[in-house]
């Protein structure tokens, strides 16, 4: 009977965390592509591969680099990033956001404020008018993913170089969605 007890207090612990990685998969795989590494304890994942991916997209895509308009705002999240890799990937994607906003405003996609009470509906209503392709639509997703774990995953760590390459994306969505213009 002591046999038996401790081969299943032994295996009792690996068991709850196969079970749990099992019922919540969906949701770990959908951090995992945003991060670039997740530290807890002894656990740390890298993942650079995202990013790097987003940025390939975007060349493909020909979104625009970041203007000379927008160095001072280039300047200055390099600074938080130095100072808080957290805070300037949410500032970076509150550019994003609010182009997004101003974008389904001037495309006349909602009555006037319908877009600001669903801000997470932005894709979806850029996708829908066609202002998006899925490559687009991808990019604008995962850096909205990555915003949220930034914010929400307060044990996640961020290299400099991948936050500045956040930063960088951002900013080129950002220059996309202000160029568009409805047709006439």
């Amino acid at each position: 009977m002591e046999f038996v007890a401790s081969i299943i207090a032994s295996i009792a612990w690996p068991a709850a965390v196969l079970v749990a990685v099992l019922v919540f998969r969906k949701q770990l795989m959908n951090l995992i592509p945003a991060l670039r590494r997740l530290r807890y304890k002894d656990l740390e994942l890298e993942f650079s591969d995202s990013v790097r991916e987003l940025s390939e997209k975007a060349r493909r895509e020909h979104l625009p680099l970041p203007t000379t308009e927008e160095e001072p705002l280039v300047e200055r999240l390099a600074v938080i990033a130095d100072i808080s890799p957290r805070a300037a990937i949410l500032e970076a994607w509150l550019t994003v956001e609010t182009a997004a906003l101003e974008t389904v405003e001037r495309f006349r996609l909602l009555p006037n404020g319908e877009a600001r009470r669903k801000p997470h509906r932005l894709g979806d209503y850029l996708q829908k008018a066609e202002v998006f392709n899925a490559d687009i639509r991808e990019v604008f997703d995962r850096l909205r993913q990555l915003r949220n774990t930034a914010v929400h995953a307060p044990e996640a760590q961020f290299e400099l170089n991948v936050v500045r390459d956040y930063v960088t994306l951002a900013l080129s969505l950002t220059e996309y969605l202000r160029g568009l213009k409805p047709d006439a």
